[in-house]
């Protein structure tokens, strides 16, 4: 028995070269249809780096952005801030300066009407005759009697309340103080 297996059949050249081109043609199907997938693959690929790429630079923008704003508003507050207390300190300066106007005005008023007041009264004074003068002398120092007799009268009636306040105490007290020999007198009797 020679080493050639009688059950393969010895193939014709042709059909060797059809199988083999038909297997090559099947293999570069393949290889294309894999190349094809992975081009599809690395597009799909470039196209999410891509994506995250662009994702990544908005966030780095809003980031700066953000930062950007954040600094914005922080000055926008220190600069309310300084309004709102230059406003306080011009309201506060114009107040202060009202008031003191204001008793400036007062004070030089009353001592105008002070004035005016005085020059009339010794205006008066100048005008009325020696008998007159006399009158008004005594007037004046009747009323200043009238005063202090209305001043002691109203002491003396403060001090009459008091005294009576007094009395009633020392009354209810008398009382009490009765009350309670009246009680010890009988129990002292029986013993």
């Amino acid at each position: 028995s020679s080493g050639i297996n009688a059950e393969w059949p010895l193939r014709p050249g042709k059909t060797l070269r059809q199988d083999s081109r038909k297997e090559r043609e099947s293999l570069i199907e393949d290889f294309t249809y894999q190349i094809n997938n992975l081009e599809k693959e690395l597009h799909n690929k470039k196209t999410e780096v891509d994506n995250m790429i662009e994702e990544l630079a908005r966030v780095k923008d809003f980031r700066r952005k953000k930062n950007e704003m954040q600094k914005e508003l922080e000055e926008v507050r220190d600069l309310l801030f300084m309004e709102r207390k230059q406003a306080r300190d011009g309201i506060n300066t114009i107040e202060h300066k009202y008031f003191e106007e204001k008793l400036r005005l007062q004070s030089e008023a009353s001592r105008q009407i002070a004035e005016l007041a005085e020059r009339a009264h010794h205006e008066a004074v100048q005008n009325l005759d020696d008998t007159t003068k006399g009158v008004y002398r005594e007037n004046v120092k009747l009323t200043e009697a009238l005063s202090l007799h209305l001043k002691e009268g109203e002491d003396l009636k403060r001090s009459v309340a008091q005294l009576q306040g007094q009395v009633e105490k020392l009354s209810a007290t008398r009382e009490m103080n009765e009350e309670i020999k009246k009680k010890k007198v009988p129990t002292a009797t029986l013993r």
